[in-house]
């Protein structure tokens, strides 16, 4: 593929909302996007045209409408827009593909506390009250008290397990600045 041409005043123009400017900008950028998008969900087991489309109908929404935010984010001094263009694309196919996988688990909103933390005795951690929901609070608890895996966790409560290790990052947290102060 021949180099984007984004001149300074390409850029410019296409960040007034110049109609030829993008025009120009468009042809040029599809066949990038759809390529960086292609290589990123079929390195992730999606090979979907489908999928390809929505993901490229996506960029480009990004890149050409609302208020043009994110064009405006490019810096030349960082590196070249067809590197810049493909880290956007590549991105936006991973935040698809995350959205999508959420789709298959119950959203941890919709777990009952009671569910998640069934009563196993006494407990080896005193977790200090009002510091952590119920839901971290279990998360903490199956982690380092019943030594479940991040993925045992998630099949547990029927979420992702990305979510598990977010729960136990912010609870983390948390309870060191309860610590700390």
């Amino acid at each position: 593929m021949e180099t984007v041409p984004l001149s300074p005043q390409r850029l410019e123009d296409c960040l007034m909302g110049d109609p030829e400017a993008w025009r120009i900008l468009f042809d040029h950028v599809q066949p990038l996007i759809r390529k960086a998008v292609h290589w990123t969900l079929r390195r992730y087991g999606v090979d979907e045209p489908a999928d390809v489309e929505d993901v490229c109908q996506e960029v480009m929404y990004r890149l050409f409408l609302g208020e043009r935010k994110l064009l405006s984010t490019y810096d030349p001094e960082r590196g070249t827009f067809k590197t810049w263009l493909a880290i956007v694309s590549r991105s936006t196919a991973v935040d698809y593909l995350r959205r999508r996988e959420a789709v298959r688990f119950l959203p941890l909103d919709e777990v009952e506390p009671a569910a998640l933390e069934p009563d196993m005795g006494e407990r080896l951690l005193d977790l200090p009250q009002g510091v952590l929901s119920p839901r971290q609070r279990s998360v903490i608890r199956m982690l380092f008290e019943d030594n479940l895996s991040t993925g045992e966790v998630a099949e547990k409560m029927d979420v992702h397990p990305q979510t598990i290790r977010s729960l136990r990052h912010t609870s983390l947290a948390k309870l060191r600045h309860h610590y700390a102060h």
